[in-house]
């Protein structure tokens, strides 16, 4: 019985971290156009680079939102990697 709980307790919680996933992504893209697969833990924002004082606080508001899931922006990519 304690076997089934905490199997039926793990799949809880990686259902919550894909409604989560879908969640935050669909915040983002309210705001920033985004692209990511549909498999993917992450997310590449198109923003313009004086909108990051912006975006960081979007992030953070969504990480205190979101516990379950690690929420940072990393350097800027080439626009080329975009096309």
């Amino acid at each position: 019985l304690a076997k089934k709980q905490h199997h039926q307790a793990q799949q809880r919680y990686r259902e919550l971290q894909a409604q989560e996933l879908v969640q935050i992504f669909q915040a983002i893209a309210q705001h920033y156009s985004i692209r990511s697969n549909p498999d993917a833990q992450q997310a590449f924002i198109m923003a313009n680079r004086d909108e990051h004082p912006q975006l960081q606080q979007k992030i953070e508001t969504l990480q205190n939102d979101y516990k379950a899931w690690k929420l940072f922006l990393s350097e800027a990519l080439p626009p080329f990697h975009f096309v």
